[in-house]
């Protein structure tokens, strides 16, 4: 009986995949290099479907600054958690919150640089009296809005505000 047993091109990626993961786990940038360059979308893709982990969670992890540089000027995203805890298991919390102030400086600079290739302001940027955010602060906040940040004690004015006067 001849059968494509885990054969073809699905194993094939799954395969790289793996090799990415591993390439991650161990800090080899060389291969996380090569093959995120074969297969651009590796950079954030999830461990499995029941691991929501992606390459930057294990960079940071193993405060890796050079592979976390690298997936971040790839794409990764920084503010992507695991469900349930998504906020409490983003890469950026994570590095906060175990005190790796390089790796989580490094991110911060990677978010600011793509503000502002996107035309927004960074988080927390030209506010008077804006403070630096709490560890577990992952808002950005936008000129448009005065609400508590919610992480921090920044606050952010309202496109719209409601009017305090009666009458």
């Amino acid at each position: 009986m001849s059968g494509d047993r885990g054969g073809g091109p699905d194993a094939a990626r799954r395969a790289t995949a793996a090799r990415f993961f591993r390439a991650a786990e161990q800090g080899d940038l060389a291969t996380l290099r090569a093959l995120a360059a074969e297969r651009p979308a590796l950079v954030t893709l999830e461990r499995a479907a029941d691991d929501e982990r992606t390459a930057l969670h294990y960079a940071v992890l193993n405060r890796d600054a050079a592979c976390a540089r690298f997936l971040l000027s790839a794409g990764a995203d920084p503010r992507k958690g695991v469900f349930p805890h998504r906020d409490a298991t983003a890469p950026l919390t994570l590095a906060d919150e175990r005190g790796y102030d390089d790796i989580a400086g490094l991110i911060r600079s990677e978010l600011a640089q793509r503000a502002a290739r996107a035309g927004a302001a960074p988080p927390h940027a030209g506010r008077i009296g804006a403070v630096r955010p709490a560890a577990s602060c992952s808002i950005w906040c936008a000129a448009a809005t005065w609400t508590a940040c919610g992480g921090c004690s920044t606050r952010r004015r309202s496109a719209s505000p409601k009017s305090t006067r009666r009458g």
